[in-house]
């Protein structure tokens, strides 16, 4: 059975409360919590190089190759990647919109599903 395609409905998710850069106490020290532990994690793990998925506007990445890394970051939204490629340190991090709803990329995985899906019909040989 061909897995069909998403609808060429926008984008409709994400974070709408800016985390990052918010005035709120309380939040800030969060995400300075978080940003601090996660900071420490990458460090024990000895890791050179991170895909974030699911990126964004790119803060955590643009973030963490300030540390040195190499970061290559994806989303769904193209808003999102593009106002990726206009951040502060934008240079440093490769972006992309790897799949999108409107089909960019999603072809090609459902041709290799449905590939995958007959294959699995076949008698095997």
């Amino acid at each position: 059975m061909p897995v069909p395609l998403p609808s060429a409905d926008p984008v409709i998710g994400g974070n709408l409360y800016p985390k990052y850069t918010t005035r709120n106490p309380i939040a800030r020290r969060l995400v300075d919590n978080f940003l601090a532990r996660l900071r420490a994690l990458v460090r024990a793990a000895g890791a050179r190089e991170i895909h974030e998925v699911g990126c964004g506007e790119g803060h955590l990445s643009m973030l963490l190759a300030s540390d040195g890394l190499q970061l290559r970051g994806c989303d769904l939204s193209p808003d999102a990647i593009a106002a990726a490629w206009t951040g502060p340190t934008a240079g440093t991090v490769q972006f992309t919109g790897t799949w999108s709803r409107s089909g960019v990329g999603w072809p090609s995985y459902a041709a290799s599903s449905a590939a995958r899906s007959q294959a699995a019909d076949s008698p095997a040989s």
